[in-house]
């Protein structure tokens, strides 16, 4: 299973993070990982504020994913970043979907703190036919592991779509709006499109 890791970043010194988002690309890739959205268009469709920059990364593990973020060669790079930017790192498992992404699909992020298990399962198995509508599919889905900030939940789903419009239009469409009663109340979801690499 592969390891995605979300970072959500708001940038309060372009220079200073310009020269960390210059170096980490290097540093992903010697820890074999890579990059599936990189500051492209975000939507927050639901929820409490995301970022104003997005970043996803794709590891073959979960394990992988923390060996990167804790090498010494990572962490001496993020230097750079402190106090340019405010930014929460998390990573999930999931199944691997290089072979089947397109360029510039839209992805959607959905992090959750579930207070009622069987309500989320009942509004998963509602929602599943209208993300296959939309040529969508779900590729992450489980408990996620902080590595950095705060988390607005303790679990993290992921969907990938043809494109970005396609990901809005999904969560707009009358046939997933119906398919969300079944988990009002379940649990504090935020809901966030973002653009592939």
């Amino acid at each position: 299973m592969v390891g995605y890791c979300v970072a959500y970043s708001d940038v309060r010194d372009a220079e200073a993070y310009g020269k960390y988002s210059a170096n980490a690309p290097g540093v992903i890739k010697q820890y074999g990982g890579g990059i599936l959205v990189r500051g492209g268009r975000n939507q927050l469709l639901e929820g409490p504020v995301a970022a104003d920059r997005i970043i996803m990364l794709a590891f073959k593990s979960v394990e992988q994913t923390q060996s990167w973020y804790n090498s010494a060669e990572y962490q001496d790079i993020s230097k750079d970043r402190y106090g340019a930017a405010d930014l929460s790192l998390a990573v999930v498992e999931g199944d691997d979907i290089a072979a089947d992404v397109p360029e510039k699909a839209g992805f959607v992020i959905v992090k959750a703190a579930v207070s009622d298990w069987g309500a989320l399962k009942a509004y998963g198995a509602a929602a599943t036919p209208t993300v296959k509508q939309f040529g969508g599919r779900m590729f992450a889905n489980g408990t996620l592991v902080a590595l950095e900030g705060e988390q607005p939940g303790e679990h993290m789903v992921m969907l990938y779509f043809p494109t970005f419009e396609t990901a809005v239009e999904w969560y707009n469409s009358a046939d997933y709006k119906i398919a969300c009663k079944a988990r009002e109340g379940a649990a504090d979801m935020q809901f966030v499109a973002v653009e592939g690499a």
